[in-house]
This record gives structure tokens, sequence and C-alpha cells, in this order.
């Protein structure tokens, strides 16, 4: 048995095969390297004797040629021939003429030049060896073609080659033995222990140093040992460490994600609870453990919800956020939610529910706070939008009101200016001074009345979206000069500076809008400006826009009402004392945004104040009037 053993694990060590091939194979190289040259000078001496054999017969047979007739001679030869290795006989005359021939003819013939065969060198033919002889080596007037048996030979030669293929085998037979035996002592034995152990270690990482190998050894299997035994430990340290750190992470993850976690039997009957349960519930877990959910019931529960959790239950599928309330023994209602996961076996047969529970009281009650206020901001969004609904019927009755009363007082304004403008002609032929005076004041306050309309009239208009837009191309230059020119016959007490270098020569837009935005802010600027003072106007181009600058010497505007010099309405502290409705730079802004632009101001109390106004030279806003309106009256009533 232990020998049937150990040549089993020989035939399954592929190492030991492997070698054993090796020497095999390397055994017959070297006895090839010498069996082969010895059979070579075997066969060679063989052949050699052959022919000296045959030499000597026949000059023995041929030796009487003097005294009888050569065919005589040859016919007493075959008797003479019995027992010799000569088969046949042929005598050929110097010239190479046949003279005579015995027994089997040889192959070969001797044409008087040897150039057939050199003499004497031993040929095999048909199995048989044949060798000339020429005169030289008979000694005779004649040479002899002799063909020879060689069975005698092969035989020898034969029984050579197995005498040496059997030794050739016992040695390599002999020497892979003691080399297959001693690599099983000192390799096999302590490979096939090595790596079953590794296997072994590799099924059970954790003890892995419980395969330790110990060992005497001063050799490489030895070192292999040690160095393995070493890797054993610490693969044995490392990975019960890396274990511990694995299951604390899970453990801290199921503490963070978990308040406790619970079990199932087969039967749904509970049979595990962890530590934390009771503390967080406020249930005894030795009430719940070995019954069911049906048999120990929850409180308070959502029917709906508690018929939809024990169909999962009965179904064994697995479920999630399960809330129900529990009611601790003070009083106080903790709300929980409940997951959990059926577990089944390889054959798929039903083992159990596995899950875990959190308390999430803080999250209903965030919930319930949520709700509040939601309900409050959607009670509060509800008067808010009763209360809008009341301010823009206002404003639509404010503005109708506006629009009425407009047009209400524009024709008594103008029958007034009319009368006005005939009592200033008659004054001024036979009334008196003061009397003039006193119409000329009518005039003026029915001009201002009529400004004060016309401004309140258009800002209507704005909101309501009814402004005309009707952009086309048009000369910069004469846009500017052209309101200048007006500006100055009515105001002939101040002095416009106009630089139009770098102005460029056309713009898109509405000529009636952009001559009444230009108009407000020259007049503006005349308006707070001191008699005498300079104003400066400027045009050119900036980043692909036009650039128009309005400078006035006059009052200033405080920085910090900047801000809201645009809106409608406003009006600065330092225009006290000065006629205006507060709509007119409101109006600027609205036509302004209605061909894609912007104006902005720069300015400082008691140091005047800048205007610039940027339009694009393309407008491309030709269907802003409506768009840009309505925002502006939702701004407006803001």
């Amino acid at each position: 048995m232990p020998f049937r053993q150990s040549l089993s694990e020989l035939f399954r060590c592929r190492i030991c095969l492997q070698v054993s091939l090796i020497v095999c194979f390397s055994i017959l190289l070297v006895e090839a390297a010498i069996l082969i040259p010895s059979y070579l000078r075997l066969q060679n001496t063989q052949l050699d004797r052959l022919g000296a054999e045959a030499l000597r017969d026949v000059t023995i047979i041929l030796n009487g040629h003097d005294h009888h007739d050569l065919d005589d001679i040859l016919q007493d030869a075959e008797v003479r021939l019995t027992g010799s290795h000569i088969v046949g006989l042929s005598v050929y005359s110097g010239s190479g003429r046949l003279l005579s021939s015995i027994g089997e003819v040889p192959r070969l013939a001797f044409d008087g030049a040897g150039r057939q065969t050199s003499p004497g060198e031993p040929v095999i033919v048909d199995d048989r060896l044949e060798v000339v002889l020429d005169s030289h080596e008979t000694a005779l007037p004649f040479a002899v073609v002799a063909r020879l048996d060689t069975s005698d030979a092969r035989e020898e030669l034969r029984a050579f080659v197995k005498r040496v293929g059997a030794l050739v085998a016992i040695i390599a037979l002999f020497v892979s033995g003691v080399t297959i035996g001693t690599i099983r002592v000192l390799v096999l034995r302590p490979l096939l222990q090595i790596r079953s152990n590794l296997f072994g270690a590799q099924q059970d990482p954790t003890h892995s140093e419980r395969y330790r190998i110990e060992t005497t050894r001063n050799d490489e299997i030895g070192d292999m040992v040690g160095t393995m035994n070493t890797l054993l430990e610490r693969l044995s340290s490392s990975h019960r460490s890396e274990l511990l750190e694995r299951e604390q992470r899970t453990k801290d993850y199921a503490d963070a994600s978990s308040d406790w976690f619970w079990e199932m039997d087969e039967n749904l009957r509970f049979s595990y609870f962890s530590d934390r349960f009771t503390e967080v519930t406020g249930v005894d877990q030795k009430l719940l453990l070995g019954r069911t959910r049906q048999e120990t019931g929850i409180p308070s529960v959502d029917p709906e919800a508690w018929e939809e959790h024990l169909d999962d239950l009965r179904h064994h599928r697995p479920f999630r956020n399960f809330v129900h309330p529990r009611t601790m023994a003070d009083g106080t209602v903790v709300w929980l939610s409940i997951n959990g996961k059926p577990i089944f076996d390889e054959y798929g047969n039903f083992k159990g529910y596995r899950g875990a529970g959190s308390d999430i009281t803080r999250l209903k009650q965030a919930e319930e706070q949520l709700a509040n206020k939601t309900a409050k901001i959607e009670s509060q969004a509800a008067r808010l939008e009763e209360a809008l609904k009341s301010q823009i019927e206002y404003n639509n009755l404010q503005k109708e009101f506006v629009s009425m009363a407009s047009h209400e007082f524009r024709t008594p304004l103008t029958i007034i200016d009319t009368a006005a403008q005939r009592m200033a002609r008659k004054a001024a032929e036979h009334a008196p001074d003061d009397l003039r005076e006193r119409v000329e004041i009518i005039r003026d306050a029915v001009k201002r009345l009529v400004v004060m309309i016309e401004s309140t009239l258009d800002s209507a208009r704005a909101e309501a979206g009814k402004i005309d837009f009707h952009p086309h191309r048009l000369c910069v230059e004469d846009l500017v000069t052209g309101v200048i020119n007006r500006i100055q016959d009515i105001a002939p007490t101040h002095r416009i500076a106009v630089d139009l270098d770098g102005a460029p020569e056309e713009i898109t837009g509405d000529p009636g809008l952009l001559e009444q935005v230009l108009t407000n802010l020259l007049s503006n600027a005349v308006k707070y400006s001191p008699a005498d003072s300079e104003i400066e106007v400027t045009a050119g181009t900036r980043d692909g826009d036009l650039e128009i600058g309005v400078r006035d010497h006059g009052v200033g505007i405080p920085s910090d009402e900047i801000p809201k010099l645009f809106q409608k309405y406003f009006r600065a502290s330092t225009s006290t004392g000065i006629a205006g409705t507060g709509l007119g730079l409101y109006l600027i802004r609205r036509l302004v945004k209605m061909h894609g632009g912007s104006i902005g101001v720069e300015s400082t109390k008691g140091d005047g104040a800048t205007f610039t106004l940027r339009l694009p030279i393309e407008c491309t806003r030709q269907a802003e009037t409506e768009a840009e309106a309505r925002p502006a009256v939702a701004a407006a009533r803001g």
C-alpha cells in the first residue's frame, strides 16, 4: 500500500515526471553519442574481415591457374567454397573482359580502370557484400569480383545493438529511479505539504497560522517554508484585523442608519430584537418574542397600512417604511418606521425575515410643522392674492379715471388757451402793461397744465401698452441738432455745446419717441440749471452702441436718491420749488427700453448731473411695446 501510494504520488507529481523524462532523454542522448560510433566501427571491422577472408579464399582457389583451365578451377572451387562466405565469383581480364563466373553472379563489374568501384572497397548490393580484387591484391594476371554472404556479420551487429540497448535501458531506469526517489524525499514531499497547507490557508485565511510547517532543513526548501510561515502569520493577523474593522464598520453603518434590528422565523414569529428596541419603542421585547404581528397588534395604527403590512408578511414580500405610532409609559407618542427583507435558503425555502427600525418622531413633528406652515403660507397667499386683485382693480380704476379726467381737462384748457391768445393779441394793442402780464401768466399756467396732462396721458398709455412704435433709419445729427434748436428757442439764456464726433451717421429707431426722450432730457437740464450756464451734449459710439450724454451744471441729485430717480412720481429733494410731475424720467426710461437701450445717471448734489443714453445702432426690438409696457405696469404697482 505505501508503495502504491508513493507510485501514485510520483505519477501525480508533474515536476517528477518532467525530471524523469529529462533524465531519460539525457541518458539516451549520451548513449546514442557512444553507441552510434561504436556500431559504425564494428560494422566497418566486420566488412574489413569479410573482405580479407574473401581475398584469402580467392587467392587459394585461383593459385593453380598455370596448370589448369580457368573454368575447371572455378568448377572445382564451388566445392571448396562450401562453408565460406563467398557465394559467387566473376573473373575478368586486365582489360575488363569477363572470363568466367560461378555461383551468384556479382552485380559489380570490373572495367579495367576500376571506375565502377575502387579495388578492395566492399559494397553492399542486394543485402550481399561485393568486393573487387584486382591483380595487385591477388598477385594473379586477372581481376576478381567476389559476392559475399553477410548474414553472420548482421547477426553479430544485432547482438551488439541488443546488448548495448539493454544496458542503456537499465542505466536509464536506474538513474531515473534514483533521481525520482531523491526528488520525492527531498523535494516532492515538502512541496506537496506546502501546497496542501497553502490551499488550507486560502480556504481559512483568518486562521492561516494553523497551516505553518515545522522544519529544521537548512536548504532552499527550508528557506521557502520559513518564508511561507511568516507570510501565513501576517496573513492571519491582517485578515483578522481587516475582519474586525469590517465588522466595526458594518456595525457603525447599521447604528447610523437604524435604531434597532429584528428577526422573524419561518412561521413569522419574532425571534430576535437588538438591545435598543425597548429603549426606543417603550415596548418590552419579551412581550413580542415568539409571537406574530397579528398576535401582538399595534394600537392606533392606520388600518389600511396595517392590512398592507400583514399582506406583505403573508406573501413574503420585502417592505419599507411601515410607519406606525407607539405610546410610551409616560404617555409620549413615538413614531416608528420599519423595514424588512425576506430570507430564503439555497433551495428557495422561506426562512424568515430580517429588518431594521428607526425612530422618526422628529421627522413626523417636522412634517406637522411644515404642514402648519404651508397652510399658514397658503392662507397668507390667498389674502395677498385678494389684496393684489383689489390693488389691480384700484389701479385700473385709477388709470381709467386719470385718462378720462385728462381728456376732460384738455378740452376746457384748449378753450382757455385760445381765449388767452386772443386776449394777448388785443392786450398788446390797447390794454395796459399789468393786464398784459396777467394774460401771460394765464397762458403760462395753461401751458404747464397741458404739459402735465400730456405727461400723465403718456404714462397711462405706456402702462396700457398703447404707445405706437414705428422704427426706421434716421440721421443721428439731424435728430440731435433738431431737438437742440427747439430747446434753444425756448431757453435763449442757456448755452448748449454739442460734440457729435465719433457718432454713427444713422441708427434704427422711432423718430418721434427718440425726439421726446432727448427733448425731456434737455428740458430737465434747462429747468434745473441757472441762467447763462452751459449744457453739454455729446454723442459717440461705445461697444457698438450709440451713446448720448447730456450734462448740466445745476442743483444736482443726492447720491442716495439716484436709485429712485426713474420711479414713477418720484422727485429729488433738490427739485423743490421747480414745477414737475415726476413722470418725465419714468417715461424716458420706458421709451429707451422699447428701443432695447438703457439710461443711467451720475450726479453729485450741487454739482449738476450727467444723463447717459445708450441705444443699439440696429434696433431689433420693434415688437417691444407691449412686452415692455406690461411688466412696467406690474413694477409701477409694486
